[in-house]
């Protein structure tokens, strides 16, 4: 956990500025002149989704609040892309986390297990990478083998139905994220989207699992985990493999015409 600090002088901060030299708190919240918020080797930015994403004892998750992407709620959050705490370096957005978030009961997510910490390393590598610096390289995700006799196309193929199928109340995957991953939540990672996809294949499965489809629409979380299918392993089998095939291992070979034609190039 990066330790807490008084403030330099103004005077000595305003001095190494002025003169262009790379000046680093005590916390190493920069590095260098490009005054890049430092995230520490003792945060984990995917242990920081799952704080992000799961339910709190208040009944609301980041998410809910800031968006599955960062990019904020309506009448519930702001982005927190580009965000004001973001540009204060990295001890300035883990203490706002740690002091006032969530706004219902600031506790739920304080420094005590690193929640605090791990959160500002998701919200910087995944929603500011361009504002940190110590991110970790994203990991391949291996897209794993499915019980027998089962077959990986079997897997993408019941992951391509979860995806599109609406359960009650008439609300799928793609209401969201749109048939080819391009919707009002992008599931493409290139694209800047889908930060769970940055990780491995079990991230972005547990993730499904916890949070999909959202509670802020009135819906089940819990409809597309794996407690009796495999609704959550499959739907991110499918995710990877036709939308993000560059960032997974073990995609089959997948027939013409299964995937969506992918979102024209800009």
């Amino acid at each position: 956990m990066s330790k807490r600090s008084s403030l330099l002088p103004i005077g000595l901060v305003m001095l190494c500025l002025t003169a262009s030299i790379a000046c680093t708190d005590s916390t190493g919240n920069y590095s260098g002149g490009s005054l890049k918020a430092q995230v520490p080797a003792t945060a984990n930015p995917n242990q920081g989704l799952t704080e992000y994403s799961q339910i709190q004892g208040s009944g609301d998750s980041c998410a809910s609040c800031h968006g599955a992407q960062g990019l904020g709620v309506p009448n519930r959050g702001n982005s927190l892309v580009g965000c004001e705490s973001c540009k204060g370096g990295f001890d300035t957005l883990q203490d706002k986390i740690h002091f006032s978030m969530p706004e219902q009961d600031w506790r739920l997510c304080d420094d005590t297990g690193d929640c605090a910490e791990n959160t500002a390393a998701y919200i910087f590598c995944s929603f500011n990478p361009e504002l940190a610096e110590g991110c970790p390289a994203p990991a391949e995700a291996v897209i794993p083998d499915p019980p027998s006799p089962l077959t990986k196309m079997d897997m993408l193929a019941m992951g391509k139905a979860s995806y599109e199928t609406p359960p009650p109340p008439n609300f799928s995957c793609m209401s969201c994220h749109g048939e080819n991953g391009a919707g009002l939540y992008n599931l493409i990672s290139s694209e800047g989207g889908c930060g769970s996809c940055d990780g491995t294949f079990d991230v972005l499965a547990d993730y499904i699992a916890a949070s999909m489809p959202p509670i802020t629409f009135g819906l089940d979380p819990n409809s597309c985990d794996d407690t009796n299918s495999s609704c959550a392993t499959d739907t991110a089998a499918y995710i990877f493999c036709c939308f993000n095939p560059g960032l997974a291992d073990g995609c089959p070979v997948l027939p013409e015409g299964f995937c969506p034609a992918p979102p024209p190039s800009p």
